[in-house]
């Protein structure tokens, strides 16, 4: 059985380019602007909920996000 990709959400952030929640893994995908992609693992459906609706992504990355286990994902052309 194929696995469903979630699509990526483009954000206004001048440091985050876009995103996407995966809410069975509860693992966050994030993608800065310099194209760099990390994998947030145990992020809450209401983190990610309060993440679209703050004034500022960065700044909430920063304090609430970046706490949480990650990885560094393959950028987009990367083979």
């Amino acid at each position: 059985m194929k696995r469903r990709l979630e699509s990526w959400e483009p954000v206004d952030s001048s440091c985050v380019h876009r995103l996407r929640y995966h809410r069975r893994r509860r693992a966050l995908d994030l993608e800065y602007t310099g194209g760099d992609r990390y994998e947030y693992l145990d992020v809450s459906a209401r983190e990610f909920t309060e993440l679209k609706r703050v004034d500022s992504i960065g700044k909430f990355v920063n304090r609430q996000i970046k706490k949480h286990r990650f990885r560094k994902l393959k950028a987009a052309g990367d083979g």
